[in-house]
């Protein structure tokens, strides 16, 4: 859900991966092709694609803002842009280099949002002067940890599916589970990182939670 609209992402017909599927203007089940009042959307975003997969893996908030996350490409977009009453949303900008390596990675947290690609752990931030929103690392110090525990894992779709995160708001944690093995039978262990991020208390630092 993104402001008055809710919004899906891929499909499980083949060539539309990078596909959004947009609602009506405040009428949630009301999709393109339905009846009157009608004003929903569907958008390929694969031509904005430049580098990595052009299927989508997830979808993210970040100040009135929708992120769609790729592989290797965040694309941000304005939804409720309108022409003679047509639904416009606009995406007129990528950062690129960096993605998600799943929707369950995925976590907006009040006017942030996280998500970790095959690299580290990133937010979203916008730039002082320009406005500009780009991405600012904030996993430097367990990268190496990080990434020799994704790379255990040698299925996209178990890096899809098993890699997942939640946000621990009594505790400001944001948290990711790696399984130390793509399939259930032989995961032994969910690997658990922690970015604990407290800004009144001046806090950012890491946990690494095991067994």
């Amino acid at each position: 859900a993104h402001g008055r609209y809710l919004v899906m992402a891929g499909s499980p017909i083949g060539g539309e991966e990078d596909k959004i599927f947009i609602c009506a203007t405040d009428i949630a089940g009301t999709w393109l092709n339905d009846g009157a009042p009608n004003d929903a959307v569907n958008i390929s975003l694969g031509s904005r694609v430049s580098t990595g997969s052009q299927t989508i893996k997830g979808l993210g908030r970040f100040r009135g803002q929708l992120m769609v996350m790729f592989e290797e490409v965040v694309l941000p977009g304005t939804l409720g842009v309108f022409d003679e009453g047509d639904h416009e949303p606009t995406f007129s900008d990528a950062i690129e280099n960096v993605g998600a390596i799943g929707h369950r990675i995925i976590q907006t947290v009040g006017e942030n949002m996280y998500f970790g690609d095959s690299n580290g752990v990133l937010s979203i931030r916008r730039a002082l002067i320009t406005g500009t929103v780009t991405e600012d690392s904030q996993s430097d110090l367990v990268d190496p940890a990080y990434r020799a525990s994704i790379n255990n894992i040698k299925s996209t779709i178990a890096l899809e599916d098993r890699v997942w995160s939640l946000w621990d708001s009594a505790n400001h944690n944001y948290m990711v589970f790696i399984p130390d093995a793509a399939g259930a039978d032989e995961t032994t262990e969910f690997r658990c990182m922690v970015y604990k991020r407290n800004k009144k208390l001046k806090i950012e630092a890491w946990q690494d939670w095991r067994n």
